[in-house]
This record gives structure tokens, C-alpha cells and sequence, in this order.
């Protein structure tokens, strides 16, 4: 029987602002808590920790950048659902996002400013975020790549329901469905990182450095996104629910289009 109760694990720049609108169509407010950056700078944590235990145990959907190990604040059982994001993509989107918002704390570090080019982003940058912050934030500890790695694997096969890839949102939406018994999980993409270059538009140096200071996270993606496809393959009647899926998103898409545009011709 699968746990309705979940922890969803929002890791930086990995789709986690979208999954989370999905999650509270589901899941009632007054049973939920969102943990929030408040002004770019820190989380609102404490507010989740001084709920008194009744409180805390009342929720069935906590969700933020949270690393593992929150759930030794409850007394109920909680499954970790989080998503996965290809490292490469995953730093270059963070790096953009950071510069086109100078209240970010990492903005605010004073070995970054609008002259800051990816690679010195990457190459100077002491935080945790830059630097395996995948497995960081699964494995709940700061230690050498392999041993958060091996850490992280440990956790995801103990204590999450489900790892999904942002390269394979709608697939990793439609296996989430089936496990939770959801209807069609529509959703409008929010928070995306604009005006950024493609991959293949980098200098080699500069993904060099990115692919060698993530390594842990690399591996673990390429793990997960295997397993992934298995779980596809697997599935029954899943290339209808895609379909479907895609279809109806295609459709609110159109229609939020149509309504923006006679608003604007409106106020005219």
C-alpha cells in the first residue's frame, strides 16, 4: 500500500517550483506545509520545527529545499519523492537564474557579481549547490562525492517512493499517477530559467570544470534515469496517459494563450 504522505525534496533548479503546484492540487492546504526561501536569502525552516508535534504529524504533504533527515521530525511514516535534473543543464540554468537576480544569496557572495562568467561560478564557488548538490541534498551529509553518493543511493532505496528526471517530467508525472492514484497531473511550467545558452554552446573548459565538480551528481542521475526508462517499459497503458497528458496540457496552454491575449485587447 503506498504512503500518502509525502515529503517532496524541491532540489535547486530541478523543476521543483512546477512539481510543487501539481502536489497542492492534491493534497488539501491545511495539511500541507511549504517550506519557502524568504527574500532570496534563507528558508523558512524554523517556522516548520516549532509546530508542536500534533501539528506536525496532522500534514500529509511537506515540501522545499529540504535535505534529507526532515522526517525525524515526524512520528507518522513519509515517503521522499524528489526529481533528478541532468548536472550540466542543472548548473548552467542555476548560474543564470542567480545572475538575473542580485537579492540571491549566492549573488551576494562577493566572488560574484554581473562580470562572475560560468566558470568562475563554478570553479570559486564554495557552496554546497555548485558542487554535488544533488547527492547533497539526498544524502543529509557533507563528505567526499563517493561517500554522499553511496549515502544518497542508500537513502533513495530505504526511504523514497520515487526519483524522477526533469529530461522526462511528463514520463516521470504519468508513473507518479499510477503510484498515487492522481488524476491527469496538468501543470503550467513555472520559474524557468530564460535567455540562457544551450549546452552545446559552451567552451569546453568551462563543462569540463561543471562535469568534474559534479561527479557524484552525474552518476547518480545516469543511475536513476536508467531505472527510470525500466519503470516505463513496465508500465502498462502509459503511452496513452503521456498522450493524454501532453494533449490536455496542449489545450490549457492554448486556452490560457486565447484568454491573455482578449484581456490584452480589453484594457486596448
Amino acid at each position: 500500500m503506498m504512503n500518502n504522505r509525502i515529503i517532496f525534496m524541491h532540489l535547486p533548479k530541478c523543476g521543483g517550483s512546477t512539481m510543487s503546484t501539481i502536489l497542492n492540487r492534491f493534497y488539501q492546504k491545511e495539511n500541507t506545509f511549504n517550506v519557502k526561501v524568504i527574500e532570496n536569502v534563507r528558508l523558512n525552516i524554523d517556522d516548520f520545527t516549532g509546530l508542536n508535534q500534533s501539528q506536525r504529524d496532522e500534514l500529509n504533504l511537506l515540501t522545499g529545499h529540504i535535505h534529507f533527515g526532515i522526517h525525524k521530525y515526524f512520528t507518522n511514516s513519509y515517503d521522499y519523492i524528489t526529481f533528478l535534473r541532468d548536472p550540466v543543464e542543472r548548473i548552467v540554468s542555476f548560474y543564470y537564474y542567480v545572475k538575473r537576480t542580485p537579492e540571491h544569496r549566492l549573488y551576494q557572495n562577493k566572488l560574484f557579481s554581473k562580470e562572475t562568467s560560468l566558470y568562475d561560478f563554478v570553479i570559486n564557488s564554495t557552496e554546497g549547490d555548485i558542487h554535488n548538490g544533488q547527492i547533497r541534498f539526498i544524502s543529509g551529509i557533507v563528505d567526499s562525492p563517493n561517500i554522499m553518493l553511496e549515502r544518497a543511493l542508500e537513502n533513495i532505496y530505504s526511504n523514497f517512493s520515487f526519483v524522477g528526471i526533469v529530461e522526462k517530467f511528463d514520463e516521470s508525472l504519468i508513473l507518479l499517477q499510477n503510484m498515487y492514484g492522481w488524476n491527469t497531473p496538468t501543470y503550467k511550467i513555472l520559474n524557468e530559467t530564460k535567455h540562457r545558452p544551450k549546452i552545446e554552446m559552451l567552451d569546453t573548459q568551462t563543462l569540463e570544470v561543471i562535469r568534474d565538480m559534479n561527479k557524484g551528481d552525474i552518476e547518480l542521475y545516469n543511475l536513476m534515469k536508467a531505472e527510470l526508462s525500466n519503470k516505463i517499459k513496465a508500465t502498462d497503458s502509459f503511452n496513452f496517459d503521456l498522450m493524454k497528458l501532453k494533449f490536455l496540457n496542449r489545450k490549457n496552454y492554448y486556452k490560457s494563450f486565447v484568454k491573455s491575449k482578449l484581456s490584452k485587447l480589453a484594457n486596448v
